[in-house]
């Protein structure tokens, strides 16, 4: 990833084609995408809290 935007700066800017990726699945089918985002605060729970 970092490669690509390196290349995309240089030339001339994430264009709109770059950077959108269709995806077609079946109805009652998805995809997911978990990752890790780092902590965030829990205003119910006072607390920081994975995201």
């Amino acid at each position: 990833m970092k490669r690509l935007c390196r290349r995309l700066a240089e030339a001339k800017g994430p264009a709109e084609t770059d950077v959108v990726i269709p995806i077609d699945v079946p109805p009652g089918e998805a995809q997911v995408d978990f990752g890790y985002l780092g902590h965030l605060y829990d205003p119910d729970s006072g607390r920081q809290r994975k995201a």
